[in-house]
């Protein structure tokens, strides 16, 4: 029996996202992470194959990741060196409509916009966005720029009990749960 497992997520954003929202999941009683998990911010996906060497691989490590990110071909080279098992890489696009899907694509259009429309002091709607399948891209394209959404992540973890979040949202942030811990190994 082991005392706890390791969630690695490539950043911090992922990890506020993931804590609060299983709290979240819990009192609309769905289901949450396991209280085992112990979830380790990478620092970006370049990160996770070093940070998954340096927690050692005989570890119980799962891997969330977000999908079509620079250093993805290092995150699946994991699994062919056996650094990693094939099922305990777990890939956002897993819980979404598309195949290219970032951790703020967990929640719905609409949810993720009211946080950061928060975050930044501005009104953009659903329609405004242009067409695509990652949120954090659609509003860069629409604004011209990148933001940082770290801010939006802050946002979330001073002001999250203060929204009521979508049928979608929720149900998107039980379905990535669920394929986490359904990576343990009892």
């Amino acid at each position: 029996y082991q005392l706890y497992l390791n969630l690695v997520v490539e950043g911090t954003s992922a990890y506020i996202y993931l804590t609060l929202m299983s709290e979240i999941c819990a009192e609309a009683e769905l289901e949450t992470l396991d209280s085992r998990w112990k979830i380790l911010p990478a620092g970006g996906a370049t990160n996770i194959p070093t940070f998954v060497s340096l927690v050692g691989p005989h570890l119980d490590i799962t891997v969330l990741a977000d999908s079509d990110t620079k250093g993805m071909q290092r995150v699946t080279n994991m699994i062919e060196h056996k650094l990693l098992d094939g099922h305990r890489l777990i890939m956002v696009s897993e819980a979404t409509d598309s195949n290219k899907a970032d951790t703020e694509d967990l929640f719905s259009e609409g949810d993720y916009l009211k946080l950061y429309n928060k975050t930044f002091g501005t009104t953009i709607r659903v329609g405004d966005l242009p067409k695509g399948n990652r949120i954090v891209k659609r509003i860069e394209g629409l604004i011209g720029d990148s933001f940082n959404h770290g801010k939006v992540a802050e946002t979330f973890l001073r002001e999250y009990l203060h929204y009521n979040f979508t049928d979608t949202t929720l149900g998107r942030f039980e379905k990535i749960i669920k394929a986490i811990n359904n990576t343990i190994s009892d």
